[in-house]
């Protein structure tokens, strides 16, 4: 009896020294565990305090779309306080118009893989403030899976003050287009006012002055005639009688650098070809003159506007090429024309003039081609000369 009660204590000794044992490994399995739990608690006050202080709203809602959590910014943006908007619908802060479509919008975004969509993927939203005020906002959405349960969270971005910026500039853009196009109005409009003023003084010059030039030369041959009958000294009226016949004809060229009357009779490809001859005989640069498939009708306003251009950019050529030698390509297509003038002279690097004011030829000539619906396009290259190159339809 006695050994049994000895054996009893024994067993009660080795058991109390094995739950002691277990005592001490849960102990020290809790002390492990204390700093796992610190570290958590500690990241989720971090984290809280992350999100209160976000510059941008961020809600996050359930499955139903009842808020679980809105941060001070939410507070600020939305006119509403902490305890007001938790466990509320969040189609409180949507406008009614929106609030179905965006509630598919969300049950979609959940069934889908995408887990995030950035800010301003989903365009412009609108919010709904606590005082009833609608506001434009960028929005961003992400979902995650928690316990079988999708919670989503939205960063929203109140964008009224840049929206309101974008309508001022945009004001000023459309502003800014209606006076490029009046302008343009005002530029066509001037240049179609100064041709018909050169066709009226070149006319007046050759029907007018140089008719009574050509009459004033004939009175005073006559009189130079009768002067050598009656043996007296001509040379005085010959003289004269020289003078009026050069400014006659300085008169005639000039008329016909005003207008043309040769472009309206004849055409375009045969008024080029003469004006190429006549510059050659003037000026210090041999200009060949070439022509392919040119149609035989031109209207008016193109003929014009290609004899223009070609004018000035042979002057152009003869003043900052540093060359003897033009070329001019009239080709025409079955609903085109073109206008090629080159020269290999001096040329320019566009790099270098590409921050400079345009010249007003160039500027003049561009106009030109676009009040006729064409395309203008200048290509050149330092040693290698400058091609000016057009595109218009012939028959506008």
């Amino acid at each position: 009896m006695k050994e049994d009660i000895q054996k009893t204590k024994t067993q009660l000794i080795e058991e109390l020294g094995s739950l002691r044992k277990k005592l001490t490994e849960c102990e020290e399995k809790g002390s492990m565990l204390l700093p796992v739990e610190q570290a958590l608690r500690d990241g989720q006050v971090q984290l809280d305090r992350i999100m209160s202080s976000a510059m941008d709203a961020i809600i996050s809602i359930d499955e139903d779309q009842h808020i679980l959590f809105f941060n001070a910014a939410a507070e600020k943006m939305f006119r509403c306080s902490n305890a007001e908007a938790l466990c509320q619908p969040l189609e409180r802060f949507i406008p009614e118009r929106f609030r179905h479509k965006h509630s598919q919008h969300v049950e979609v975004f959940g069934e889908r893989h995408v887990t995030n969509r950035q800010m301003g993927q989903l365009g412009v939203v609108y919010g709904l403030r606590g005082d009833g005020t609608e506001f434009p906002v960028e929005a961003g959405i992400s979902h995650v899976e928690i316990s079988g349960k999708k919670i989503f969270t939205v960063i929203l971005r109140d964008i009224t003050e840049r929206t309101l910026a974008e309508e001022v500039v945009q004001k000023h853009e459309q502003a800014l287009v209606r006076n490029q196009e009046e302008l343009r109005a005002l530029t066509a409009q001037l240049l179609t006012v100064q041709d018909e003023e050169r066709r009226r003084v070149s006319r007046d010059l050759h029907d007018d002055v140089n008719q009574r030039l050509a009459a004033l030369a004939v009175w005073i041959q006559t009189y130079q005639n009768t002067t050598a009958a009656a043996g007296h000294d001509t040379e005085p009226i010959q003289s004269l009688h020289q003078q009026v016949v050069t400014l006659s004809d300085d008169i005639r060229r000039l008329a016909y650098q005003l207008h043309p009357s040769i472009l309206d009779d004849l055409g375009l490809p045969v008024a080029l070809r003469a004006w190429s001859i006549d510059f050659s005989k003037r000026e210090p640069l041999a200009v060949s003159f070439l022509t392919r498939n040119v149609p035989n009708e031109i209207s008016q306003p193109v003929a014009a506007c290609l004899y223009r251009v070609t004018q000035e950019g042979i002057r152009n050529v003869a003043k900052h090429a540093k060359t003897n030698h033009a070329s001019i390509l009239l080709a025409g297509t079955k609903r085109s024309i073109g206008l090629c003038v080159a020269d290999f002279g001096e040329g320019f690097s566009p790099t270098d003039t590409r921050n400079r004011r345009k010249g007003l030829g160039l500027a003049s000539m561009e106009e030109r081609v676009r009040l006729v619906g064409g395309n203008f396009r200048v290509k050149s290259q330092r040693g290698r000369g400058t091609h000016i190159h057009i595109l218009v339809p012939h028959s506008r």
